[in-house]
C-alpha cells in the first residue's frame, strides 16, 4: 500500500512537470511566434492564395496574425480588384487559422469575417459577348447556364475554404447589368459554411426595389444538385417591368408585391421553382385607356428543361375571378407560348376589361354585348407566336346573361366554345336561352375586318317574340321585307342559316315541327305552318 502511494505521487509530480512545461511552450508561442510568422513570406503566402482562388488582385494596409487565444489574422483596409468585373473593400477582414499549417509555413482558414464590405460588379464585357453569340451559338441551356456558374465557384471554395465558415457583415453591395436597372443592396448580411459535402448560406439584405429579403440555400459539391428558399416584402419590381416593357403596346403596373420563391436543381435535367407572390392591384394600360385590377395572387411553379419553360398555375387571382389547374409552355427556340387553365370568371369584370384593352375593331363589336351579368367556369386556351395569337375558351358551367343591342330581353349562355384572333370570333355549339326559346349555335363566325357574320342554328322558339328578335336583329334599312307579317303565335323548332355582310345579307329558316300560325297582310285569314323552308335576301 505505501508503495502504491508513493507511485502516485510520483505520478502527480510527472503531470505537474508536463502541465508545467506545456503552459511554458504556449505562453512562449505567444510571445515569440507571432514575430515568427508575422514576415513576409508569410504574407505574401497569404496574398498569394487569396488571389489564385479570386483570379484577381488581393491587397491591404495592415496584416496582423496571432496566437492567442486562438491562430487567426486580421486585414484592415482589404482591397480586392478583378477587372474589369468585381471591385471588393472592406474595413477589416478577420480570419481563423488552422495552427499545424501555419506552423509549416500554409494557410488553411477555419472561418472568415468580413466587416462593412462595399462591393461593385459590372457585367458590360460578358453581356458585349452574348449580344454577338446568337449568330453562332444555339439558345443557351438553363441547366447548362447554371453549371457554368456554380462550377468554378464549388471548385473555389473547396480549394480555398473546404471547411471553412464565412460571415459578412453590414456590406453594399452594387450590380450593373447593361439593359438592367441597376440595384444596389444595403445591409447586406451573408453566413455559410463550406463543409465537407455541401456548401450552405443563409443571406439578408435590403434595396429600393424591396424592404427586405431573405435568401437559404444548399448546394451538394459532387453532382451541384442544390435548393434554395427566398422571401421578401414589399418587392417593387416596377422599374424591371418599365425596363422591359417600356415599349411595348401595353403598359403594366404593379404595387408592392409579397413573394416566397422555392427553388431546387438534379443540375442535370431543370431547374424547378415553387411560387407564391401577392400584391394589392395591378394596373394595365393600352391606347389611353386603363383599368386597375385589385387583390392578384398567384401560386404555381416553374420548370425549366433545356430552352424551354413550363409554367405551372396552381391558382391565378384578379379581382373575383380565378385561373387554376393550368399549364404552359414557352419555347425559347421556336419564339412560342401555348398553354391552358381551368376558370371561373365573372364575366361582368371580364368584360369591362376586355373592352378596355382590345383594339379599335373588337371594341366595336364588343359594344353591342351589354350589360353582360353572371359567373362562367370552363377552360381557356392560348397560343401565341410569330405566326399570331390565338385564345379559346370552353364554357362548361354557366349562369351569364348577356343584353345584346335591340334584341327584346338578355341572352343566357348555358354552355359552348368561344375561339377569337385578331382577325375573328368564331363560336362552336354555344347554348343559348332567350325568352324566344332556346338556341343551339353549332357554329357562328365574324370577322372583323370585313365586318360580316356566318353561321347556323338549331331552334326552338316562340314564333311572335322569335319574330320580334328578327326584325331588331336586321339592318335598320331591311326591315321592312318583315312588315307584311302582323301576327304571330304558337311555336317552331328547326334549323337557320344567316348570313350579314355590309350592305348585304342572307337568310334561310328550315321548320320541322310547328303548331305556329301567321298574319299576313292582305291574306284573309291566319296562316298555318306545319312545315316551311325559307330564304330571304334584301
Amino acid at each position: 500500500m505505501p508503495s502504491f502511494s508513493r507511485r502516485l505521487i510520483k505520478a502527480a509530480r510527472y503531470i505537474a512537470y508536463c502541465a508545467a512545461v506545456l503552459v511554458v511552450l504556449v505562453v512562449a508561442a505567444a510571445l515569440f511566434l507571432p514575430d515568427v510568422l508575422d514576415t513576409p513570406a508569410v504574407r505574401a503566402e497569404i496574398q498569394r492564395v487569396l488571389s489564385r482562388v479570386v483570379r484577381g488582385n488581393v491587397a491591404w494596409e495592415e496584416l496582423r496574425i496571432r496566437i492567442l487565444p486562438y491562430p487567426h489574422g486580421a486585414l484592415r483596409k482589404a482591397r480586392l480588384e478583378i477587372p474589369p468585373i468585381a471591385s471588393v473593400s472592406a474595413e477589416e477582414a478577420r480570419a481563423r487559422l488552422r495552427l499545424l499549417p501555419l506552423l509549416r509555413g500554409h494557410v488553411e482558414i477555419a472561418s472568415v469575417t468580413v466587416t462593412r464590405p462595399v462591393i461593385r460588379i459590372t457585367a458590360g464585357p460578358a453581356a458585349a459577348v452574348e449580344r454577338k453569340a446568337p449568330e453562332r451559338e444555339p439558345a443557351t441551356d438553363n441547366v447548362g447556364l447554371y453549371r457554368s456558374v456554380m462550377e468554378p465557384v464549388v471548385d473555389a471554395v473547396r480549394e480555398f475554404a473546404p471547411d471553412t465558415f464565412i460571415e459578412i457583415e453590414d456590406a453594399e453591395l452594387e450590380v450593373r447589368i447593361p439593359d438592367a436597372p441597376p440595384m444596389q443592396l444595403r445591409k447586406l448580411t451573408f453566413l455559410a459554411h463550406a463543409g465537407a459535402g455541401a456548401m450552405e448560406f443563409e443571406a439578408t439584405a435590403e434595396s429600393q426595389y424591396w424592404s427586405w429579403l431573405t435568401l437559404s440555400a444548399q448546394v451538394e459539391y459532387a453532382d451541384l444538385s442544390a435548393k434554395a428558399n427566398l422571401q421578401g416584402a414589399n418587392v417593387k419590381p416596377q422599374a424591371w417591368i418599365e425596363r422591359y416593357l417600356g415599349k411595348a403596346p401595353v403598359g403594366v403596373s404593379l404595387a408592392e408585391v409579397r413573394l416566397r420563391v422555392e427553388a431546387r436543381t438534379d443540375a442535370k435535367t431543370a431547374l424547378e421553382f415553387e411560387i407564391d407572390a401577392r400584391t394589392d392591384s395591378v394596373g394595365i394600360a393600352r391606347a389611353g385607356e386603363r383599368l386597375d385590377i385589385r387583390d392578384v395572387g398567384v401560386k404555381g411553379s416553374v420548370r425549366l428543361i433545356g430552352q424551354e419553360a413550363v409554367i405551372g398555375v396552381r391558382e391565378i387571382r384578379f379581382g373575383d375571378s380565378r385561373l387554376a389547374s393550368g399549364e404552359l409552355h414557352l419555347s425559347m427556340k421556336d419564339g412560342i407560348i401555348s398553354g391552358h387553365s381551368d376558370y371561373n370568371f365573372d364575366l361582368a369584370q371580364g368584360m369591362d376589361y376586355t373592352r378596355r384593352l382590345v383594339p379599335a375593331p373588337v371594341h366595336e363589336a364588343l359594344e353591342s354585348f351589354q350589360p353582360v351579368t353572371g359567373r362562367a367556369q370552363g377552360r381557356v386556351r392560348l397560343k401565341v407566336g410569330p405566326r399570331g395569337w390565338n385564345v379559346g375558351m370552353d364554357v362548361r358551367k354557366s349562369d351569364v346573361a348577356v343584353q345584346i343591342r335591340d334584341l327584346p330581353g338578355p341572352v343566357h349562355l348555358a354552355g359552348g366554345t368561344v375561339d377569337f384572333d385578331s382577325h375573328r370570333v368564331t363560336l362552336d355549339r354555344v347554348a343559348l336561352a332567350m325568352p324566344a326559346g332556346k338556341v343551339l349555335v353549332p357554329k357562328f363566325q365574324y370577322v372583323f375586318k370585313a365586318g360580316s357574320a356566318a353561321g347556323g342554328a338549331s331552334f326552338e322558339l316562340d314564333v311572335a317574340q322569335s319574330l320580334e328578335l328578327a326584325r331588331r336583329a336586321l339592318p335598320e334599312e331591311n326591315r321592312s321585307a318583315l312588315a307584311d307579317i302582323e301576327t304571330a303565335a304558337g311555336r317552331v323548332e328547326g334549323s337557320a342559316k344567316f348570313a350579314f355582310g355590309r350592305g348585304d345579307w342572307k337568310l334561310g329558316v328550315d321548320v320541322s315541327k310547328s303548331d305556329a300560325t301567321l298574319g299576313v297582310r292582305q291574306l284573309p285569314g291566319p296562316l298555318r305552318i306545319a312545315g316551311l323552308s325559307v330564304e330571304a335576301t334584301p
